[in-house]
Formats: structure tokens, C-alpha cells, sequence
């Protein structure tokens, strides 16, 4: 299965992407793979809106194994991984998808832009 949404230049495309993946992701039944994946795209969605200067896309797929949710933006930008200091008040979104991932990456979506994507694994039977 696959869905996918757009959204615009704006901080609310956080909660949106938020909102979006909950949805599509909540009928697997798994509270835990529901929370941390709606985590991870608005901590994505944050990052392409803040320092990819774009709206972009949130591409959802669902296999029998896997949720890998993809985020794309025109900035050719890499994600970083930065330590964090427990006073930091932002620049965790990328360590948290370290974190929090069983996988993820980055690879080159259009001529200026990247997609960013992270997979979560499914819990066998969920």
C-alpha cells in the first residue's frame, strides 16, 4: 500500500504530516509504530519546511514488514546527525530518526532536491 500527500511552505505542515501519517498508519493496530512514526515525519516535515526552504511530499509505504515513510524537498542539503545537549532546544529532528529508526537515509529526488526517508519495522501479525 502507498498513499501520499503534499504540503506547502508552512509550520503546519508539521502537525498536517502528523495528522496524515496517523491516519494511514493507525489501522496496523500498533500504538508504538503509530507514535514513533508520526514523530519522525513532523521532525522531517519540520526540517524541509525550516531548512529546505520547500513544501515537498510525504510518501507512506506499508508492506507485510515494513512502514517506510519518505519526505522529499527541493533543497539539496543533507540531513546531519549533530550531538544533542540536554539544554539544546532544537536540532534533534535528524538524531531522533538515528534514534529512533530501524533504517533510514537520504538520496537525490529531483536536480536540486532530496527525499529523506526512514523505515519502521512491523511487529510480526501487526
Amino acid at each position: 500500500m502507498e498513499a501520499r500527500r503534499r504540503f506547502v511552505q508552512d509550520p503546519a505542515s508539521s502537525q498536517d504530516a502528523r495528522i496524515f501519517v496517523h491516519d494511514i498508519v493507525a489501522p496496523l493496530d500498533d500504538d508504538e509504530l503509530v507514535e514513533v512514526a508520526t514523530l519522525l515525519v513532523s521532525e522531517l516535515v519540520a526540517n524541509a519546511v525550516t531548512h529546505g526552504d520547500s513544501g515537498g511530499e510525504v510518501v507512506i509505504e506499508i508492506t507485510d514488514t515494513a512502514v517506510r515513510v519518505t519526505v522529499t524537498d527541493t533543497s539539496p542539503r543533507q540531513p546531519i546527525v549533530r550531538p544533542v545537549e540536554p539544554t539544546s532546544s532544537t536540532g534533534r529532528g535528524v538524531w531522533l530518526v538515528d534514534r529512533l529508526a530501524a533504517h533510514w537515509g537520504v538520496r537525490r529526488s529531483t536536480q536540486e532536491g532530496k527525499a529523506v526517508w526512514f523505515e519502521l519495522d512491523r511487529v510480526a501479525g501487526g
